[in-house]
């Protein structure tokens, strides 16, 4: 278990450590931050597969052009790394490593690939472009909250709220469905621009552009 935050704006980068405070007990042993003019990354670390600092997250691809933080495991990584070949030099023995090569090498296709637990955010350094995804049945958690063009994600609303700007209107509907069936179907949560990321999806943001509608993108639906 780890846990992950960004925002798409360095408009809240002022809030980033107590976000991650809040998400501690998600990964007390390893923390970090990546700072660009569109975007904040920050990473609370549970170490599980690769346990040196090599699995530091925010991890930057070899030739720095993508940025990574990653929540989850990736059980089929080693026969991953056969596919992506020598196109990528691997440094470390991360799953999370095995994602950013991956993608660098496939794009969002990399995605089908994934067999796993995961929810995870790549940034694009050149293209100014974000990319997330959540696993095909949704076991990882992933939140954002989206209005007026402001983006922000992250493992756990607890660190959503840290951000004394953001919207807290109370989506009544979602609090009936609460009530009726002890869960909340959907996208929504108690809060009505607090959104759950949909399972089986990734979505691309490109931050030259105003963000005024979020289209999510399925990679996987169950079969029946």
């Amino acid at each position: 278990m780890c846990g992950l935050i960004g925002f798409t704006s360095k408009k809240y980068s002022k809030y980033i450590n107590l976000c991650l405070s809040s998400i501690e007990h998600r990964g007390p042993d390893d923390s970090g931050t990546y700072y660009d003019e569109n975007i904040v990354f920050g990473f609370q670390r549970l170490s599980i597969i690769e346990l040196t600092e090599l699995g530091h997250q925010p991890m930057m691809s070899n030739d720095g052009k993508l940025v990574i933080i990653f929540n989850g495991e990736i059980y089929n990584h080693l026969e991953l790394r056969k596919l992506i070949g020598h196109s990528y030099n691997f440094k470390s023995n991360s799953d999370t490593e095995t994602i950013l090569a991956g993608f660098q090498k496939f794009g969002s296709s990399f995605f089908k690939k994934l067999n796993g637990i995961f929810s995870l955010a790549i940034y694009n350094v050149e293209q100014k472009k974000i990319t997330l995804a959540r696993d095909h049945f949704g076991v990882k958690p992933l939140y954002y909250y989206y209005k007026g063009g402001q983006f922000i994600f992250s493992s756990e609303i607890k660190a959503l709220l840290k951000i004394p700007e953001l919207d807290r209107t109370v989506d009544y509907n979602s609090i009936r469905n609460y009530i009726h069936y002890m869960y909340s179907p959907g996208n929504k949560t108690p809060l009505l621009y607090f959104k759950k990321f949909p399972s089986g999806n990734f979505l691309e943001i490109d931050l030259n552009k105003k963000l005024e509608k979020l289209t999510f993108k399925k990679y996987y639906e169950i079969p029946f």
